[in-house]
């Protein structure tokens, strides 16, 4: 039933990331000596480091002081096996500045007719990375991808975290990325820069391709992403580019249209082409995936486990039976009753049996969530399975289309749903992240109609949990990894279950677009008394020595930013970085 406790709130108003960024930087921003010295160290045991290539196109508007920032930065890399390929039209007043650069130094090479499919054709780097004109490159961006090229599982895909540069050279609007996934990369381009591509991998796929535009990186990342596996698409979460303001290619006119082009062509080439776009309704410039769903509805088994509560339940079930879009004949609901006594549940529980489309199966004895829903799953006909909590409540028809379509993805093991507090509080749950010694809500308690940190809240994206007072799951699949682990009674138990379906293969996906309202622990109460405290420190316990150091580091929340908790507003917080830089493992690995 997931994170033990309830939604007791401080009210605080905690400072954006965009606003104590400028801080951030000045204390984890940049470089020691120390950490240039241990770099230098580690370098010269890298075995056979790799030639890296950099590309960047030249464009009018770019100011000679930012092409010269950018070269600069290249030749300050502490990383030495570089070239980099600039192309296009330079300004006149860059030109001196570019001859003195490419005399002096053989790396940095410049032709006026190419293109970024013609240099990705000329360079002999073994990884490359396409920029913004102008962008700059953080000192030890090309030691970092180098390390990772060759310590790391061959990465035909590799990005990292950036931010922006004022006219003044000031470092603001940070975006710190996710792990990859093919459904938030099909929203907008979240990998943008620095991204570093195999160069095997783009000459096979053709390389960029120009037609697409201000839209051409997102293109080329929908494109290699799709041509390799997932262990070979590699985050490194820590700011590597700075981009130069007013280079961002969705300020560029043609963007919209040509990425659209560019997400059509990966729908059709991943035999989707039935899908429908439309524009994410909380985040302008991204997009919105509608699967489609087969001819015949699959059939539908909603589990519901209770106890007394009936205005709780008689809530849920008529939302269910009266607001789902679903055909009535493929819905069933599944109501386990673990010992009502409540004379008024009690004749709710027999007027809904009356239903056709609902069984109510008995299941007296001490609560056990996994047990209920594991008694069901063995009574269900459905081909899908919905795990709900009586205290959930349907605010929109679509809900059940929306998982539903994403369920039937082959790789997709668990799709949950964005629920909002019915009393207007904001959101309840937008997915579960972990870290050193806390699971939580992901930007509980921030506005229902709030995007989010780089579209949190507003976009269909893979994570490592999601909570099990609504979760939609192919049966298939949670036969598979054998349900619900009943050792886990009540806390805990739908994060183990996302943990074993990723552990099998499949992804864990979050849908903002299925909205319902969940009055959270209204069955149950909080764990507050001290037989249930005691409970829920043992079922930590139980999870901590399954998954280990599974629940130190979540790949999913960016390790710059705080564990979501419930003080303030809903709104991310910078952290102290949790990454240890890779010239810091090489000391501890020597000290070990």
């Amino acid at each position: 039933m997931g994170v033990p406790g309830g939604a007791t709130r401080i009210r605080m108003h905690p400072p954006s990331i965009y606003d104590a960024y400028d801080g951030w930087v000045h204390r984890h921003g940049s470089l020691t000596d120390e950490d240039r010295q241990l770099i230098a160290a580690d370098l010269t045991s890298l075995r056979d480091p790799p030639l890296l290539s950099v590309a960047m196109p030249l464009v009018p508007e770019l100011h000679p002081k930012d092409l010269c920032r950018a070269i600069d930065a290249l030749r300050s890399q502490l990383y030495p096996d570089w070239e980099l390929w600039l192309w296009g039209i330079a300004p006149p007043a860059a030109l001196p500045a570019l001859h003195q650069a490419m005399a002096t130094d053989p790396r940095i090479r410049w032709s006026a007719q190419a293109d970024a499919q013609a240099v990705t054709a000329m360079a002999g780097g073994e990884m490359l990375a396409l920029l913004e004109p102008g962008a700059v490159l953080a000192e030890q961006t090309l030691y970092e991808v180098a390390v990772a090229f060759r310590t790391q599982q061959a990465p035909d895909v590799l990005y990292a975290d950036e931010d922006r540069l004022d006219a003044d050279g000031n470092r603001h609007t940070p975006r710190f990325k996710p792990l990859w996934s093919p459904e938030l990369l099909a929203t907008h381009d979240m990998l943008g820069q620095p991204c570093f591509y195999r160069l095997s991998l783009l000459q096979r796929l053709g390389g960029p391709r120009p037609e697409y535009g201000p839209a051409m990186g997102w293109d080329l990342a929908l494109r290699a992403t799709a041509a390799t596996t997932p262990d070979r698409i590699v985050h490194l979460p820590t700011v590597l580019c700075h981009g130069r303001d007013g280079a961002e290619p969705e300020r560029h006119d043609g963007y919209q249209e040509n990425g659209e082009r560019a997400l059509r062509d990966w729908l059709a080439a991943e035999g989707l082409g039935a899908a429908e776009l439309r524009p994410a309704p909380l985040r302008p410039g991204a997009w919105q995936i509608v699967y489609p769903l087969p001819m015949e509805a699959p059939s539908v088994s909603v589990i519901i486990p209770t106890r007394d509560r009936p205005e709780l339940l008689r809530a849920c079930c008529t939302g269910l039976l009266q607001m789902t879009d679903w055909p009535a004949d493929r819905l069933e609901v599944l109501v386990v009753d673990n010992g009502s006594t409540d004379p008024e549940a009690l004749a709710l529980l027999r007027q809904l049996a009356t239903d056709p489309r609902i069984r109510v199966l008995p299941a007296p004895g001490p609560f056990n969530y996994p047990r209920l829903n594991n008694l069901a799953v063995g009574e269900a006909r459905g081909s899908l399975l919905v795990l709900l909590n009586n205290d959930i409540e349907i605010l929109e028809p679509g809900w059940l289309r929306e998982m539903t379509a994403l369920a039937l993805r082959r790789e997709v093991g668990a799709v949950g749903a964005k629920l909002l507090y019915p009393t207007g509080e904001g959101v309840q749950h937008a997915g579960l992240v972990f870290g050193p010694q806390a699971v939580r809500h992901l930007l509980r308690f921030a506005p229902a109609d709030d995007a989010g940190y780089g579209g949190q809240l507003a976009l269909t994206q893979a994570l490592s949990a999601v909570t099990g007072a609504c979760m939609l799951l192919r049966r298939e699949v949670y036969e598979e990894v054998g349900g619900l682990d009943e050792s886990l009674t009540v806390g805990f138990n739908d994060i183990d279950l996302c943990l074993r379906i990723q552990d099998a293969g499949y992804r864990i996906i979050w849908t903002p677009h299925a909205v319902l309202a969940h009055r959270e622990s209204a069955s149950r109460g909080m764990d507050v008394a001290e037989p249930q405290r005691r409970r829920a420190e043992g079922e930590l316990r139980f999870m901590q020595r399954r998954w280990g150091k599974m629940l130190e580091h979540d790949p999913y929340h960016n390790p710059n930013l705080m564990l979501y908790n419930d003080i303030g507003h809903g709104c991310a917080q910078l952290s102290a970085p949790r990454r240890t830089p890779p010239w810091r493992r090489a000391v501890e690995t020597v000290l070990a």
